[in-house]
C-alpha cells in the first residue's frame, strides 16, 4: 500500500513541473557606453563677389560633437506560466494528500502498513504527521503559482559593436584669421580670412583656372583639412571678361577600346589618354605645347610625350590623345598622369588623370557593398555573398572581403560624411586608393508589402562613373526566391562585362 501512495504522490507533482514549459527568446538592441571624440569643426563657402581687384568670399563655420555609442545585442528571453496546469497540480498535490491521509486514518491499525522490508517491529498510527507533509508539498506547489504566475524575463549581452554619432555643438572661440589659400590644378592664390568671416584675394593677376576650374580647395587657418567650393557661373563670366587673354582649361580621360575596356591598363595592353582643351576666354590661344608625364608608374610607358596644339579660337575646343602601353612584366599598382599645357614658354594648365596597371593573370579587384543600415540587412548580407560567390565563378574578379581593406575604406568614408551622393564617391576614391578597379552597390527598394525591387550597380573608381545597373522583382517573403534573383543580376552582369 505504501508504493501505491508513494507513486500517486509523484504523479501528482508533474503538472507542476509540466507548467514551466513555454518560452521565448528574442534579441533587442540597446545603448550602451558613451565616448567623447570631441568637437570637429567644418567650413561652407556660403557666396561669393567680385570687385575691381577683389575676390572676397564668405566662410561659414559649423561644429559638431562626435560620440562614439556602443550599440548591445542583448539576448531576451520570456518565460511563461501556465497557470491552468499549475493549479491542476496544486490540485493533484492536494488529492493525494487527501487520499494518504484517509489511507493512514483507516489502516493504522494494520502492522505491515509501512513494512517494506516483511517484518512488522512496530505500529504507525500518526496519520497527522503524513498529512502535514501533504499539506505543505502542497503549499509549495501554490507558491510558486503565486510567484512565476503570468511571465518574467532575463536577458544578456551577446554582441556589442560601435558607431560614431554626430549632433550639433557650440564652436565656442571665434573663427582664426590669417592666411587663407585658394588650390587647383595649375592655381595657387594666397590671401587672407578677417574676422567677420570673409576670406579675401587679389584677383588682379589671377590665373585662368580660377574663372574656369570646378575642383577649386580653399584652406583656412588653423584648419587641417581643404574645404571643396565653386564660384558662381556669374563671379566667372565676369572674371574671364576682365581678363582680356585666352583663359584655357584641360581635361583628361583614358581609352582602352582597343583592349578589354574595363578602364585598367593590363599588361601587355596599350591605350590612349584622350585630352580636351578648351578656350573659355575672349582671344584665341597661340604657341601652345601640351606635355605629359608619369609619376610613380612602373612599367608603363607614353610613346610620344610631348605635341604641339593648333591654335585654340575663343569659345572653342581643341581634342587629342597620347599612346600610352604597358610592359608585359609590369606590377598591378597605381600611378598618375600629369597634363602641363605650356603658352609662350609658360605653364598655363596642369591636370591630373590617376590611372591603374594590373600584372598579367591577375583577376580584377571589385568591392562590394551596401547600406549597413538598411532594414533588409540580413538578405543584403547573404546576397552579398551569392554575388561575390558567382563573381569569382568566373575567375576574372578578386573580390576584395579582407578586414583590414575593408576597415580602412569605412574609415575614410565615416570620416568624410556629407550626403549619400558625397559617401559614394568617398567610398570610390577609397576603393581606387585600395587599387579596387569596380565597387558593386545592392540595394533593396520596397514597392508594396512584401514586393522589392533588388538592385546591382557597379561603379568604375577610375571615372566616378556608374557604368552598369540592373534590377529585377522580388518577393521578399520568399527568401530563397530573393537569392537567386541576386545569383541572376550578377550573372547578367557578367555577360555585359564579357561583350
Amino acid at each position: 500500500m505504501i508504493r501505491w501512495l508513494h507513486a500517486v504522490l509523484l504523479f501528482s507533482l508533474f503538472p507542476s513541473a509540466c507548467s514551466y514549459s513555454v518560452l521565448n527568446r528574442r534579441e533587442e538592441l540597446q545603448p550602451g557606453a558613451r565616448e567623447q571624440l570631441g568637437v570637429m569643426e567644418s567650413y561652407e563657402v556660403g557666396g561669393a563677389t567680385l570687385s575691381k581687384d577683389e575676390l572676397s568670399l564668405s566662410v561659414t563655420r559649423r561644429c559638431e560633437e562626435r560620440t562614439r555609442v556602443e550599440i548591445q545585442t542583448v539576448q531576451v528571453e520570456t518565460r511563461s506560466y501556465d497557470t491552468e496546469l499549475a493549479w491542476i497540480g496544486v490540485a493533484s498535490v492536494a488529492g493525494a494528500g487527501l487520499t494518504g491521509a484517509i489511507v493512514l486514518a483507516s489502516e493504522a491499525e494494520d502492522e505491515c502498513f509501512f513494512d517494506n522490508t516483511g517484518s512488522c517491529e512496530a505500529d504507525y498510527d500518526d496519520a497527522y504527521m503524513v498529512a502535514g507533509i501533504t499539506a505543505g508539498v502542497t503549499g509549495v506547489a501554490a507558491l510558486i503559482t503565486v510567484l512565476y504566475e503570468g511571465e518574467s524575463e532575463s536577458s544578456s549581452v551577446i554582441r556589442s559593436d560601435w558607431q560614431e554619432e554626430t549632433v550639433a555643438a557650440s564652436c565656442g572661440s571665434s573663427m582664426a584669421t590669417g592666411v587663407a589659400s585658394i588650390i587647383a590644378p595649375g592655381l595657387e592664390l594666397t590671401g587672407e580670412l578677417r574676422a567677420d568671416g570673409k576670406a579675401v584675394f587679389s584677383v588682379e593677376q589671377a590665373p585662368s583656372a580660377l574663372w574656369t576650374s570646378d575642383e577649386l580647395q580653399l584652406q583656412l587657418p588653423r584648419s587641417e583639412s581643404w574645404t571643396p567650393f565653386r564660384l558662381p557661373e556669374s563671379v566667372q563670366a565676369t572674371g574671364l571678361q576682365r581678363g582680356g587673354q585666352s583663359q584655357l582649361s584641360l581635361e583628361l580621360s583614358f581609352d582602352d577600346r582597343r583592349g578589354n575596356q574595363d578602364g585598367v591598363l593590363d599588361a601587355g595592353e596599350s591605350g590612349r589618354i584622350h585630352y580636351v582643351l578648351s578656350n573659355h576666354g575672349n582671344t584665341s590661344g597661340q604657341d601652345l605645347q601640351l606635355e605629359l608625364s608619369l609619376m610613380d608608374a612602373n612599367g608603363v610607358s607614353l610613346l610620344l610625350p610631348k605635341q604641339g596644339v593648333a591654335a585654340v579660337a575663343a569659345g572653342d575646343r581643341v581634342e587629342g590623345n597620347f599612346d600610352v602601353e604597358a610592359a608585359l612584366t609590369v606590377d598591378s599598382h597605381s600611378f598618375v598622369v600629369e597634363a602641363s599645357l605650356h603658352s609662350a614658354g609658360k605653364v598655363v594648365a596642369v591636370q591630373r588623370l590617376r590611372m591603374s596597371a594590373r600584372k598579367a593573370g591577375e583577376s580584377e579587384r571589385v568591392f562590394v557593398m551596401f547600406s549597413p543600415n538598411d532594414k533588409e540587412q540580413g538578405l543584403l548580407e547573404a546576397g552579398s555573398k551569392r554575388v561575390q560567390s558567382v563573381l569569382t565563378s568566373s575567375r576574372r574578379y578578386k573580390i576584395v572581403s579582407d578586414a583590414d581593406t575593408q576597415t580602412r575604406i569605412h574609415q575614410i568614408v565615416d570620416e568624410g560624411g556629407g550626403s549619400i551622393e558625397q559617401r559614394r564617391a568617398l567610398v570610390l576614391e577609397a576603393a581606387r586608393q585600395e587599387n579596387i578597379s569596380k565597387v558593386i552597390i545592392l540595394e533593396v527598394l520596397p514597392i508594396r508589402g512584401s514586393a522589392a525591387q533588388l538592385s546591382l550597380a557597379v561603379h568604375s573608381t577610375l571615372s566616378g562613373d556608374r557604368i552598369y545597373l540592373k534590377d529585377a522583382a522580388a518577393d521578399l517573403d520568399d527568401v530563397m526566391g530573393a537569392l537567386s534573383v541576386f545569383d541572376e543580376l550578377a550573372t547578367a552582369f557578367l555577360a555585359w562585362d564579357g561583350q
